[in-house]
């Protein structure tokens, strides 16, 4: 399914700040320890997903930076809450 003409860039958009902040995440939870450097080339070196016509750079990391800060905290605070509930079972 594809978005109407006159969605489609704004569906573009969000779909690369979506495979991004997924880029950024699964790295940061493989590889705590890394360095921004190891960031950003791992960024460079991945494959784009389906559809999506440009590779990652600095730039959009730079980019996009709030929006990734934001997906970031959530999963992290979304971890905390079930490792909570995890240690106060019965």
């Amino acid at each position: 399914m594809s978005p109407s003409e006159c969605y489609e860039p704004f569906m573009e958009v969000m779909m690369s700040k979506i495979q991004l902040s997924k880029l950024v995440i699964e790295f940061l939870t493989n590889s705590p320890d890394a360095s921004y450097e190891d960031l950003v080339n791992h960024l460079q070196t991945a494959r784009p997903i389906k559809g999506q016509t440009a590779s990652f750079s600095e730039d959009s990391l730079l980019r996009h930076s709030q929006w990734i800060v934001d997906q970031v905290t959530i999963v992290s605070l979304s971890l905390l809450v079930v490792l909570y509930r995890v240690a106060t079972l019965p």
